[in-house]
C-alpha cells in the first residue's frame, strides 16, 4: 500500500468524487479510505480540505480550458480548422464534472469566481475564432455565446461524451451551419 500518494492523485480523486456526488462528498477521510491510504498522506500535500478544493478548482480550470485551447492552437490551421478541432474535442468531454463545478459555484463564491473566469476565457476564445473567420465583432460574439450556451446545455441534458461516430456526424451538420454567413 502506497501511504503517500501524489498531490495529483488526491486532486484527481477529489474531482472524481465531486463529479459523482457533489462538493459535500469531497471529504478527506472518505477519499483516504477510497484511495487505500491514511489521512496523513493527504496532509503531506494539503493543509486542509479548503486547500484541496482550491487545487481542484485550478486543476479543473487548467485541464478544461487552458489545456484544450493550447491543444487546438498547437495544431494550427485556419480559424475554421481550429473551430472544428475544438468542437471535436469538447463533444468528447464528459459533462458531469462541468455540471458538478457549476452546482458547487451556485453555493460558493470562490468556485463561482473560477467558473466566471473560465466562462469568460472560453467565450473569448470562441469569439476570437469567429472574428478570424471574418465575422464582425457583434456577430462573432453572438455566435460564440450561442455555441457556448449550447455546450453547457448539452452537458446539462446529456453529460455523457459523444462517441467518435456521433461527434463526426454532428460536426458535419453543425460546423457549416455555425460558420455560414
Amino acid at each position: 500500500m502506497n501511504e503517500r500518494l501524489s498531490r495529483e492523485a488526491w486532486i484527481g480523486a477529489g474531482l472524481a468524487r465531486l463529479a459523482e456526488a457533489g462538493v459535500e462528498a469531497v471529504r478527506v477521510e472518505s477519499l483516504a479510505r477510497a484511495l487505500g491510504v491514511t489521512k496523513g498522506s493527504f496532509y503531506w500535500h494539503f493543509a486542509d480540505r479548503a486547500a484541496l478544493l482550491a487545487a481542484m478548482l485550478e486543476t479543473w480550470r487548467a485541464a478544461t480550458t487552458t489545456a484544450i485551447i493550447d491543444e487546438v492552437e498547437r495544431d494550427g490551421g485556419t480559424a475554421g480548422d481550429r473551430l472544428r478541432r475544438l468542437s471535436l474535442i469538447v463533444a468528447g468531454i464528459d459533462g458531469r464534472p462541468d455540471n458538478a463545478m457549476r452546482a458547487w459555484a451556485a453555493t460558493d463564491a470562490t468556485a463561482a469566481a473560477v467558473i466566471a473566469e473560465m466562462d469568460a476565457a472560453r467565450l473569448a476564445y470562441l469569439e476570437k475564432l469567429y472574428t478570424e473567420i471574418g465575422f464582425d465583432p457583434s456577430n462573432a460574439r453572438a455566435r460564440a455565446e450561442f455555441v457556448y450556451q449550447a455546450l453547457v446545455g448539452r452537458f446539462a441534458l446529456n453529460p455523457a461524451p459523444l462517441s467518435a461516430e456521433k461527434r463526426a456526424e454532428r460536426l458535419e451538420i453543425l460546423v457549416p451551419l455555425l460558420t455560414r454567413r
